[in-house]
């Protein structure tokens, strides 16, 4: 620690009440466990605003014939060319198939995973 964290470092256990357990970066150890992933992905639909797109169509698009429950897609944003809308990991991949190959307003989207 650089003297002028001390201070921070003091603070920090005046505030949990309990002394920081100070280790050397040599004597620390990887846990196992693997990676760390959020439990959404994020869908980009190249359509947006200007194709009078709004988010009840993707939503109804997704949980009609997809299957994929409403609990299971989070914020879907809009802008003028472009929407992107919030999709568990799992149902990702059927999500983006059923985006693709289906039809929004009867129009054939462009549907891509971030």
């Amino acid at each position: 620690m650089a003297p002028s964290e001390s201070q921070r470092a003091r603070a920090i256990e005046e505030l949990q009440k309990a002394p920081l357990n100070w280790q050397q970066y040599d004597q620390l150890s990887v846990k196992e466990g693997g990676k760390l992933l959020p439990t959404m992905t994020t869908l980009c639909i190249g359509s947006g605003r200007k194709d009078k797109l709004r988010p009840g169509d993707i939503l109804g698009a997704l949980t009609g014939e997809a299957g994929i429950a409403g609990t299971q897609v989070g914020k879907i944003a809009i802008f003028d060319f472009q929407a992107y809308v919030a999709v568990e990991r799992s149902m990702a991949k059927q999500a983006l198939e059923r985006l693709n190959n289906g039809k929004i307003k009867g129009k054939s989207l462009r549907v891509r995973i971030l």
